[in-house]
């Protein structure tokens, strides 16, 4: 889907609503702009930065890395596909990434590097079958976690929910916690059940 095809229908009409752009109180907002490239100017003390509604394809490297004391960063909905190496590094403080709404289809053990304080990861509506343990290896617990839900009208991942026991057992640890309306809607055939995982049950969506 090329950029522009999303791009006016998130940002055109009174459905989304205008552009809205803001800098104030430490908080940054560049949101429903169709913005293709990222904004020079974010101020290095800002908590919060919301991103979402452009039309951005990718996170690139060392964008953030003066953004230490943020907090808060929303990518949702747009069209991001890759996360480059390094991408978060810089984002010491931040405890919610925001994911949710783009184009990916594989996360690294390299991705979500730098994020000692993570707290809460969204990663629905995207284009992803399956996780190694060794994405969320670095990251803090407790982690919540969004695997699906429906974000912005677009994708929904299916997940081969029988390839990831390992996640399911620290569900059941709660070392990971998915909320009820979050939880991975996994592919036909794929489930995490007890005979393919030898763990106690657990109800999710399919």
């Amino acid at each position: 889907m090329k950029s522009g095809v999303r791009c006016g229908f998130a940002c055109t009409g009174n459905k989304h609503g205008p552009c809205e752009k803001w800098n104030q109180d430490r908080k940054y907002g560049l949101h429903r702009c169709c913005a293709a490239s990222y904004p020079p100017d974010i101020p290095a003390n800002v908590l919060k930065v919301q991103l979402s509604w452009n039309a951005f394809t990718y996170v690139p490297r060392n964008y953030f890395k003066n953004l230490s004391h943020c907090v808060d960063l929303d990518l949702c909905c747009q069209q991001i596909s890759t996360i480059e190496f390094g991408a978060f590094s810089g984002l010491v403080s931040l405890q919610f990434l925001k994911l949710g709404g783009n184009e990916l289809s594989t996360l690294h053990q390299h991705t979500f590097l730098h994020l000692q304080s993570l707290r809460e990861l969204q990663i629905h509506g995207n284009h992803l079958h399956f996780m190694a343990p060794e994405v969320l290896m670095n990251l803090p617990r407790p982690l919540t976690l969004f695997m699906d839900a429906k974000c912005c009208g677009f994708n929904q991942n299916g997940w081969n929910c029988s390839a990831m026991c390992w996640l399911r057992e620290e569900i059941l640890q709660e070392t990971v916690t998915v909320p009820p309306d979050k939880l991975p809607r996994c592919i036909k055939g794929s489930s995490w059940d007890p005979f393919r995982c030898g763990l106690p049950g657990l109800t999710l969506l399919i």
